[in-house]
């Protein structure tokens, strides 16, 4: 065992030239770091077939620079590295099919750590962490390469009471049988903790629970960007992303998602591309594409128990499906709660029983500007469907082709105490059984101004429109070659 017990910087040739081999049988690492201080390691490959390669301790603040470990098996944690106390830094290194008999296939710290330009191929931890497992410190990766890795928890990464950085780099093949197939972040505790993941790749991960690529549990603030997700899976909710809070805390999770891309995601329950609960949402420049969940709800997006507003701009949904919601299911039952939706796009979204294109429940305000939904299909709710929306307000949108198998092929709303307001909409050639163009349910006023109403049939009542303890007031506003001539049913 080499013991550095003060401040001292040790250089090899380059890990190509330089090996630190140990093969004794005792329970010690090839390098110790016991004495404090600051130390580095530099241009080495470490072999050892009997111990770990590193272990920190004492506050030691340790560097390691061009370490390459390949084939490494510990019996307990940390399969190649474990930092007890003080600070780790790893950057231009590889680790490849390396293993650990407890958490962190790879790593085990319990310090605040920093990774660099380095590589992980092929870890596995027998419970939690696949490559890396940080517990009680702050991880950084920044341009950070990952692929094939496996534990219960956390496929690749799995970080517990600590801030989590993510710049660059890829996340490729990590498996979970519990949760986060990739990167698994978890707050026990109330504190301010966050999730910032800036410019990753996320490529074939997979977990039989939640968050397929990404889960998040009990962070404060969570901020994505520029983010691209590809062929994740998950066997509950959150194909990619899954956010959420400890069922113990009560807080608000602040999230922000800005330039996302899902394509060929799934989930079985909620949120075939991303599935967030209890926050306070913002999200723009979304793009979901061949997304689906099969028991519940939410093909593209599923916003559950929101707390406090949601506001998504510059959304784009292509095939999606779910039982309720196939593009977006967002509710709520938190007063005062508003959701915005501006310049979207929904094509061939559909769900087996409400909201093909998108399904709202429980928000004060309701604003759809800019909205075009072409395709979608539900039983009721073919484009839309709104329940117990205090207010609606859809300006500027085009609904084209969608229907219902039984009610509202465009727009399906019930229970509003204010109203609806739509301005500047077209509905053409919607279809249902009931209300072709649309269809209100105990409606306190339905105000549509400059709008058409084209094309659209019924098979009963109601081609263009079918109210039922609504209300209606119309203000330049075309009603032609619907079903049943103008198809409007119920006007009170």
């Amino acid at each position: 065992e080499l013991d550095i017990d003060r401040n001292l910087t040790i250089t090899g040739a380059g890990s190509g030239s330089t090996t630190l081999s140990y093969s004794n049988t005792s329970d010690f690492s090839v390098v110790f770091f016991s004495g404090g201080g600051s130390s580095t390691l530099e241009g080495f490959t470490i072999s050892s077939t009997h111990r770990r390669a590193v272990w920190i301790e004492n506050n030691s603040n340790v560097t390691l620079d061009d370490i390459v470990v390949d084939g490494m098996t510990w019996r307990t944690n940390g399969g190649v590295i474990n930092c007890d106390s003080g600070t780790l830094t790893v950057s231009n290194s590889e680790f490849t099919n390396n293993s650990a008999g407890g958490p962190g296939g790879v790593i085990l710290s319990y310090c605040d750590t920093t990774i660099s330009n380095s590589t992980f191929d092929s870890n596995s931890a027998v419970t939690a962490g696949g490559a890396v497992l940080v517990w009680g410190g702050d991880l950084v990766l920044d341009t950070v390469d990952m692929d094939t890795g496996s534990a219960p928890w956390g496929g690749l990464v799995y970080v517990a009471n600590g801030d989590l950085t993510v710049t660059d780099g890829s996340y490729e093949s990590g498996t979970a049988t519990n949760g986060g197939g990739a990167l698994l972040q978890y707050e026990e505790t109330l504190g301010t903790y966050t999730a910032t993941i800036d410019g990753a790749t996320f490529t074939d991960n997979t977990t039989s629970g939640d968050g397929g690529a990404l889960w998040t549990v009990g962070t404060d603030t969570v901020d994505l960007d520029d983010l691209t997700f590809t062929g994740n899976s998950a066997g509950s909710s959150g194909g990619a992303v899954y956010i959420n809070r400890d069922g113990s805390l009560s807080s608000t999770i602040t999230v922000t998602m800005d330039d996302l891309v899902f394509d060929t995601n799934t989930g079985v329950d909620f949120g075939g591309g991303a599935y967030v609960a209890y926050s306070d949402l913002t999200g723009d420049t979304l793009s979901f594409t061949d997304t689906s969940t099969t028991i519940y709800n939410g093909g593209a997006m599923a916003i559950a128990a929101v707390l406090g507003d949601v506001a998504l701009t510059n959304v784009d949904i292509d095939t999606a499906s779910a039982v309720d919601g196939g593009g977006i299911y967002a509710n709520t039952s938190a007063a005062g709660a508003d959701f915005s939706l501006t310049t979207a796009t929904v094509l061939d979204a559909n769900a087996t029983d409400q909201g093909g294109g998108i399904y709202l429940d429980g928000f004060t305000t309701v604003a759809l500007d800019d909205v075009w939904l072409e395709d979608c299909d539900a039983a009721y709710g073919g484009a839309v469907f709104t329940n117990d929306a205090a207010s609606v307000d859809m300006a500027s949108s085009f609904l084209c082709d969608n229907s219902a198998t039984v009610s509202g092929g465009g727009i399906y709303g019930e229970s509003s105490t204010t109203g609806w307001d739509i301005t500047n909409t077209v509905l053409v050639e919607n279809s249902a059984v009931t209300g072709g163009g649309l269809y209100l349910d105990t409606i306190a006023d339905l105000t549509m101004t400059n709008d058409t109403i084209l094309g659209n049939t019924a098979s009963t009542q109601g081609g263009g429109g079918y109210l039922t303890g609504t209300d209606m007031t119309l203000r330049n506003t075309l009603w032609s070659n619907n079903a049943s001539g103008i198809g409007l049913y119920g006007v009170s």
